[in-house]
């Protein structure tokens, strides 16, 4: 019965570790994408998509915090957050969804205050 078993395990399409010792044997092409991986030229699709939402979050609780936050402290706040690694893209990107989220969160702030009033 056991060896019936190991005869049902599939042994195609398993991948092996990767190791510096081993990583000539890749082609080219992977072991240039590793490379940027390494050196973060490159950043999984999901990334941005976890950045943008953790940084308007941010925003968000410290507009709660203090509305009384200028958009320049916000923002400087927001990129001292920012790993050092990051893409100069992702970085001109990550302040554009603070800004965004800043003017969101004041022109609801504004529309309450009138709405008081």
């Amino acid at each position: 019965m056991k060896k019936e078993k190991e005869k049902l395990k599939p042994t195609a399409g398993r991948l092996g570790v990767i190791t510096p010792e081993n990583r000539h044997l890749l082609p080219v092409e992977v072991q240039d994408i590793l490379g940027k991986l390494e050196r973060h030229e490159l950043v999984s699709p999901k990334y941005p998509i976890a950045l943008k939402d953790h940084l308007k979050r941010r925003t968000r609780e410290r507009l709660q915090e203090n509305p009384n936050l200028h958009l320049k402290e916000v923002v400087l706040l927001s990129v001292q957050s920012l790993p050092d690694w990051l893409p100069p893209a992702l970085v001109k990107d990550a302040v554009a969804w603070v800004v965004e989220e800043w003017e969101s969160c004041t022109q609801n702030q504004k529309a309450l205050s009138a709405t008081e009033a």
